[in-house]
Formats: C-alpha cells, sequence, structure tokens
C-alpha cells in the first residue's frame, strides 16, 4: 500500500526472511524509525556525521519537468533550517518514478527534460540552494550530479542555458562535465554523472 503515511519504513517492516540465516525484517538501531520532516532528526544525523568524519550528504533531486517533484521537502526544510551546518548537495535522480520499492516497474511519474523554459525554471530553483553557504563547492562552484547524462536529450544546450542563467552568481559563466573517466576544465558549476 502506498500513500499517505508511506515511507520507507513501512516496506523494511514487512520483509520476510527469503533462506536460511536471512536476518529480516532489518530493524534500525534502537528502532530508531526517524523523519526527515523533523529538524531534530536532520541536527542528530549531522552531529552523527561530524562525530565519523562525513564531510556532506546528497539529496537525491528529483525534477520531472514543468516544477514537478518528489521528495524535494527535506532538502527545502535544510534551507530553511540555516542554523543546522551540514554539507550537502544534490543528485538529479533522472529516470521515471516505478514501483521499484514493491518490485514493479510500473511508470507513475514520467520525466519530461522539456526545452529552455524548463530548463531555466530547474536551473532558477536549484539556484538557492547552489548559493547557500552549506552547499558543497568543487573550486568554488556547486557541485551536481546527475544520474544518467546520457538520459537528457539536448543536454549541451541544457548546459549552456544553465551556465548563461547562473553567471557569475556562480563564480563563472560556464559548466563542467564530469563522468568517472572524462574532466573538462572549463568553469561553473561541477557537474558529473554516475552513469553515462
Amino acid at each position: 500500500m502506498v500513500g499517505k503515511g508511506f515511507t520507507e519504513w513501512t516496506n523494511l517492516r514487512k520483509a520476510v526472511p527469503l533462506y536460511s540465516g536471512h536476518h529480516q525484517p532489518m530493524e534500525p538501531l534502537n528502532d530508531n524509525y526517524y523523519d526527515l520532516m523533523e529538524k531534530s532528526t536532520v541536527v542528530w544525523q549531522t552531529e552523527l556525521a561530524k562525530k565519523f568524519s562525513v564531510y556532506g550528504f546528497i539529496y537525491y533531486h528529483y525534477w520531472f519537468g514543468g516544477g514537478r517533484m518528489l521528495l524535494e521537502k527535506p532538502a527545502q526544510n535544510l534551507l530553511r533550517w540555516r542554523d543546522i551546518d551540514q554539507k550537502f548537495m544534490f543528485m538529479w535522480a533522472n529516470h521515471n518514478w516505478t514501483r521499484s520499492w514493491v518490485g514493479g516497474y510500473d511508470t507513475l511519474m514520467e520525466i519530461d527534460y522539456g526545452g529552455p523554459e524548463d530548463w531555466l525554471l530547474h536551473i532558477n530553483y536549484l539556484m538557492e540552494f547552489f548559493l547557500d553557504s552549506r552547499y558543497i563547492k568543487i573550486d568554488n562552484r556547486p557541485a551536481f550530479q546527475i544520474y544518467v547524462r546520457k538520459s537528457v536529450p539536448r543536454f549541451e544546450e541544457m548546459i549552456e542555458l544553465w551556465t548563461a542563467s547562473a553567471g557569475s552568481e556562480v563564480s563563472a559563466a560556464s559548466i563542467s562535465s564530469r563522468t568517472s573517466t572524462t574532466t573538462t576544465s572549463r568553469t561553473g558549476i561541477t557537474l558529473w554523472s554516475v552513469r553515462r
């Protein structure tokens, strides 16, 4: 069942052993079924990360086009909670939203990469995060990861528009694209892809 009150913890609690010695359901330490919508949770995770020398967090960024997003509230809350000293960045999970959490592949929300109007809407949404002093930067450029770069049609055109739009606010006028095998030396927003 998915709907109001559904979280990843919902399925975790329903897990059953699949073979001898398979310990299920797994439970969080001290039954700490935390909620990222609660400020105390984000404070606790930030303090725990610092204690164990974790530099920062990567938030999945679900942008489906036209301003349609999912799971955006934890990052938006962090932006509001400026007293929490948590380094963070985004990874654009640029794929369709499916029922993968229950083993299905039905598409619930299809990604639409749009064109220039949507690209501007997207970069303008991101800019508030990029300009936050806690946002992770590489060479003074906001780091932004794209899950599957090759899935973005007109990628270069989108990046050119982002570059022109971001301008000096992101420290320079162009955007670099970094994958696991290639890096360009252009300046601006640092991008890289998990999968080409």
